[in-house]
C-alpha cells in the first residue's frame, strides 16, 4: 500500500512542529554545551543524533531534515575546534559533518518507512473492522428476515390445517 500523506500521522500543527524541532535540537545543544568541558573534540553530534530521531518520531522526516541542517550547523560552529568560529571548513569538518548526516538520513528513512507501514496497517484494520460490521449487520438482517418469512409461512400453515 503507498501512502504518501505523511501528515497525517502527526499529531501537532505547523506552529507546533517549528517549535518542537528547535526547542529539541536546542535542548541537544544544551545538553551538549554543557558537557563541552568533558566531551570536548568527542561526540560532536551524539546529542543531536538522539535530537532528530525524536523529532522525526514526533514531527516526521521534514523536520527531522530541518533539525540535521541545523545540527550540521551548531555542532561544526560551536563544538568543533575552534571554537564559535564559521570561517573555513577543514577536512576534519567535512568528515564530522559527512559522518552525522550518514547516519541520520538512513534512520530518518527507516523511521518514515516504519510510520508509513504502522498507518497503513491502522488503515487497513479500520477498513476491515467496518466491513465486518457491515457483514454481520446484513447477516442479523437476512436472519431476521428469514425468521419473518419461516413464522409467517408456519402461520399460513397452521391456518391451512385449521380449514
Amino acid at each position: 500500500m503507498d501512502i504518501r500523506n505523511s501528515s497525517r500521522w502527526v499529531q501537532f500543527n505547523v506552529w507546533e512542529q517549528w517549535l518542537g524541532t528547535l526547542g529539541l535540537t536546542m535542548v541537544a545543544f544544551a545538553l551538549r554545551s554543557g558537557l563541552q568541558p568533558v566531551l570536548a573534540p568527542y561526540g560532536v553530534f551524539h546529542f543531536f543524533i538522539l535530537a532528530v530521531l525524536i523529532v522525526q518520531h514526533f514531527f516526521g522526516y521534514r523536520m527531522a531534515l530541518m533539525s540535521t541542517v541545523l545540527s550540521v550547523f551548531l555542532g561544526e560552529v560551536y563544538f568543533v575546534e575552534p571554537y564559535g568560529q564559521m570561517s573555513h571548513w577543514t577536512d576534519k569538518d567535512l568528515i564530522l559533518s559527512l559522518n552525522f548526516v550518514l547516519v541520520v538520513l538512513p534512520a530518518i528513512y527507516l523511521l518514515e518507512k516504519l510510520h508509513r507501514t504502522l498507518y497503513a496497517s491502522q488503515l487497513l484494520h479500520k477498513i476491515n473492522g467496518s466491513r465486518l460490521r457491515v457483514s454481520l449487520r446484513r447477516e442479523n438482517r437476512s436472519e431476521e428476515h428469514t425468521s419473518e418469512l419461516q413464522s409467517h409461512s408456519f402461520i399460513s400453515y397452521a391456518v391451512f390445517c385449521l380449514k
